[in-house]
C-alpha cells in the first residue's frame, strides 16, 4: 500500500518504506492529534513522539524494498 499525507517537516525530503501495521500500531499508541516524527535516512530508525509530552516514544523500523 502507498499512502500519502500532508505534513510540515523540516530538512532534506526522505523516502522510507515501513510495515504498515506497525506504524498504525505506533500512531495508535500516541492517542493525540499532533505527533512528532522523526525520520534521518530511508534505512535508519525511526522515532514517533507525542508534542508536549516525553514519557512517549516508539521506534520503527524502516523496511528494504527491492
Amino acid at each position: 500500500a502507498k499512502e500519502d499525507l500532508k505534513v510540515s517537516y523540516e530538512g532534506e525530503e526522505v523516502k522510507v518504506a515501513l510495515n504498515g501495521q506497525y506504524l498504525l500500531d505506533g500512531l495508535t499508541a500516541v492517542n493525540q492529534e499532533e505527533i512528532l516524527i522523526k525520520l534521518l535516512g530511508p534505512l535508519k530508525p525511526g522515532l514517533i513522539k507525542s508534542v508536549g509530552n516525553d514519557e512517549f516514544l516508539y521506534l520503527i523500523m524502516p523496511v528494504r524494498l527491492g
